[in-house]
């Protein structure tokens, strides 16, 4: 079945590395199987030092899963449920990524309107240490090119977003991370159509 994922090359097939998981549940001791992508998900990931809380067991897992995806260039997804702490986690990710990289990057984040400002709270008591710039009303600096890599973190709704795709997408982001995003599930919206457009590694 793994030859209908991948590409057959003598008696190799290569496949993608979002095919991990499968790869994993199918290796046993009659499989050989590369795990050099699983090394990577079983590496320690250190908690950030700037990080003003305690993670609980779960949201360190969080992390290393966010790092690990990371880690390998794919996205994924962050599903715990409602109030066990996902912005907390995501937010040790992005310091972790700060504490880690020689070189500075600016990492997106989008949300609906209603929760801009939970993030902000958020990152204020638990990482302050990370600059972040909330890219939002008519006073916005709608040239984001020219300034956002003075930050570490820009914040904006998914309808400011979408409004200023033009100037979004001449950025180059680390991380675009989409809270709630059933918002853009639509695939004919002009919202999803914008993230297409949006450059992330």
């Amino acid at each position: 079945p793994l030859s209908s994922l991948g590409e057959v090359k003598d008696e190799v097939i290569e496949l993608k590395k979002h095919h991990q998981a499968l790869i994993t549940d199918l290796s046993d001791e009659s499989t050989i199987v590369d795990l050099s992508l699983q090394s990577k998900l079983d590496h320690k990931v250190e908690v950030p030092k700037g990080l003003k809380t305690e993670l609980r067991d779960y949201q360190e897992e969080g992390l290393i899963w966010l790092a690990y995806l990371h880690s390998i260039s794919c996205g994924g997804i962050l599903a715990d449920d409602m109030g066990l702490g996902k912005t907390v986690q995501v937010i040790a990710f992005l310091g972790y990524l700060k504490e880690r990289n020689k070189q500075s990057s600016t990492h997106l984040v989008l949300a609906p309107t209603s929760l801009i400002y939970n993030w902000q709270s958020e990152l204020d008591k638990f990482y302050p240490d990370l600059k972040y710039y909330i890219h939002l009303g008519s006073l916005r600096e709608r040239e984001i090119s020219k300034i956002y890599t003075d930050y570490d973190i820009i914040l904006t709704s998914y309808g400011t977003f979408r409004s200023d795709i033009d100037h979004f997408e001449k950025c180059e982001f680390d991380v675009l991370l989409t809270d709630e995003s059933q918002s853009y599930k639509n695939r004919n919206s002009l919202l999803h159509k914008s993230l297409k457009r949006c450059k992330s590694k």
